[in-house]
């Protein structure tokens, strides 16, 4: 079996344990991707900025909000790896080695990362149109909405490279937790795992 396929299983087998994160992780990509697109829509801000402080305060929030990204995932991650040592710890028993559980944690993060990406896409296509209609209709302006498209294909390009930024800082930060375990303190937690069920029997 692939490791492809084991990633995707274990993303099936824990899909109330990561639906909460993969909602979160949409949720700030779509405002990321409706700002992105907000400071590229050349036929708005033709009619709304002149001299480009509204593509800077668009640009300045982008920024925040790729922070806020990077720094979220990067704890949410080091949480679930915290939860799955015990998981980790079996795969080591198995004959798994290091390298193939960080290549194992990076496909799961490239699904969920992808999945994110695309719901970010499409919501945050929604939310900027609604809110350039929005805006249109407050001021009064006079612009052909048509004109507008739904997807941007730059800003796609933005958050496609910022997604590939956030995979690789995962992947760094997944190796940094697995080199400071070694694979005798992985078996160990495995053990323990295995042998609690054991122990609870002989309990009741």
């Amino acid at each position: 079996m692939n490791l492809a396929t084991i990633a995707l299983k274990n993303l099936k087998r824990n899909f109330s344990f990561y639906s909460l994160y993969l909602v979160s992780v949409s949720f700030v990509l779509m405002i990321y991707f409706c700002f992105t697109s907000f400071s590229m829509n050349e036929v708005i801000m033709e009619k709304i900025s002149s001299d480009g402080r509204v593509e800077m305060m668009c640009s300045v929030v982008a920024v925040f909000i790729m922070a806020f990204v990077v720094f979220y995932m990067f704890y949410s991650n080091n949480f679930f790896m915290r939860r799955r040592m015990k998981e980790l710890g079996i795969y080591a028993l198995l004959g798994y080695r290091k390298g193939d559980m960080l290549r194992l944690l990076t496909i799961e993060n490239i699904f969920v990362c992808l999945g994110g990406m695309i719901v970010g896409i499409l919501a945050g296509s929604l939310l900027h149109i609604g809110i350039t209609a929005g805006i249109v209709a407050l001021l009064g302006l006079t612009i052909d909405m048509g004109a507008i498209p739904f997807i941007n294909p730059q800003a796609v390009s933005s958050i496609f490279l910022f997604i590939l930024a956030v995979l690789l800082t995962l992947t760094l930060s997944n190796a940094g937790l697995l080199l400071k375990s070694t694979l005798l303190d992985l078996v160990r937690l495995s053990l323990i795992h295995i042998s609690e069920p054991t122990r609870h029997s002989l309990i009741s």
